[in-house]
């Protein structure tokens, strides 16, 4: 469970009200109708961030005011696929529909569940015909959440409201660095492919953007081929041809991101250089009590750059690449969570990974093997990170099965 949700979850039930991004619910809703007209007012709150409805806890207008009531017993809970379930036959405009995912916390005294409907740029969310189970919900009205009250059910936001929630959808708001992340959420739209001698694309309705490719300074030694991180990429596919190359977006005149790029497998497939990350469990000088990872975050510039380069500007949908030397994370999120993840399960991995490098015949004093021994970027923390990134996904596998035999 994420514990910064559960410390986040416990402030708002200390607050003791309901506000704009959060509702209490003492148990689930019988009521389909509700339920839907929740999650819609909650995908188009005005917080520009993800809502809850937080389900266990009495409200405000209860006589014993906020309490956790616990959900444990209760005949109407769902589960996350009930969710899905339930939001996937309903008729939204354009079959745009909320996202929704369940977390259950347990808190002392009771379990809490908190439907967390996500902050997206496709607001605002609304109905193509009138819902009737339960209730009545009308189509095209457009309902959202002021403070802590929802637009009722017969009635439609103001128009003010609408507005910023279309505004939200183009972007209109937007600063050029965070219009480039969403442009990049759709590869599509962008003219040209990397394939072709100018190397460069450009977006479709927003041409002032554009993504180059060029060849690095021939004075730039980054990432030459003696770089650890390099060798090790290039390590994971059959053909060893590579090469590094510099991008650039821009926007207009202004560069937004520049960064490198390496041609893969005999230049079969292309991505950005990955960003690293080390976790201690000791002082940031002991480089033999730590795990230092490669990782893409998906939900930045050089995350996206890596999706767009893979599924639409270069490769081509038959192609099979590795992704054994890094590990690809949706959000800064997720990625803290694996770094707490590691830090409980390092100190015993550690003695564990160098009694099989010995049993499997491996030599610290050989310079052949000195890698699979060696701290910092190299093959041993490969090895490790995947094996711990496997385990935190939830893919249980055991620790020889990532260490050949010699």
């Amino acid at each position: 469970m994420d514990h910064n949700l559960y410390d986040e979850i416990y402030g708002l039930i200390q607050l003791g009200a309901e506000g704009e991004y959060w509702d209490f619910k003492k148990e689930w809703h019988t009521n389909k109708a509700d339920l839907l007209h929740d999650i819609i007012c909650m995908a188009n709150n005005l917080a520009n961030r993800d809502g809850y409805i937080i389900i266990g806890v009495s409200d405000s207008q209860s006589q014993s005011g906020i309490q956790i009531t616990d959900v444990s017993s209760d005949a109407n809970r769902k589960n996350q696929q009930q969710l899905i379930t339930f939001l996937r036959d309903k008729k939204f405009v354009g079959g745009v529909r909320p996202t929704v995912y369940l977390e259950i916390i347990d808190f002392e005294n009771g379990k809490v569940d908190v439907v967390i409907v996500k902050s997206t740029n496709k607001t605002p969310y609304y109905l193509s015909e009138d819902f009737k189970e339960d209730g009545y919900l009308r189509s095209h009205h457009i309902y959202t959440r002021i403070g802590d009250t929802n637009t009722p059910k017969d009635k439609t936001a103001d128009l003010d409201k609408i507005e910023y929630l279309w505004r939200k959808r183009f972007g209109i708001d937007l600063t050029v660095s965070q219009r480039l992340l969403i442009l990049l959420d759709h590869p599509k739209e962008w003219v040209g492919d990397f394939k072709n001698d100018d190397m460069v694309v450009y977006h479709s309705i927003y041409p002032e953007f554009q993504i180059r490719i060029s060849d690095k300074d021939e004075n730039d030694n980054n990432f030459g081929d003696n770089n650890s991180i390099i060798q090790n990429l290039v390590a994971h596919n059959p053909n060893e041809s590579h090469s590094v190359s510099k991008i650039d977006i821009t926007n207009h005149s202004t560069v937004l991101f520049s960064e490198y790029v390496v041609f893969l497998d005999g230049y079969r497939y292309v991505i950005p250089v990955p960003s690293s990350d080390t976790v201690y469990i000791s002082g940031h000088h002991e480089l033999e009590k730590s795990l230092t990872y490669l990782y893409f975050d998906t939900s930045t510039v050089r995350g996206k750059l890596y999706q767009c380069l893979l599924t639409n500007w270069y490769l081509s949908d038959s192609y099979e690449y590795s992704k054994d030397s890094y590990i690809v994370f949706k959000d800064e999120l997720e990625r803290n969570n694996f770094n707490v993840f590691v830090y409980k399960e390092l100190p015993e991995l550690l003695p564990e990974y160098l009694n099989l490098l010995n049993r499997k015949g491996y030599d610290e004093n050989s310079q052949k093997d000195l890698e699979y021994f060696y701290f910092g970027w190299s093959k041993s923390n490969e090895i490790k990170a995947k094996y711990l990134a496997d385990k935190f996904f939830g893919e249980n596998k055991n620790l020889c099965d990532y260490i050949s035999e010699k």
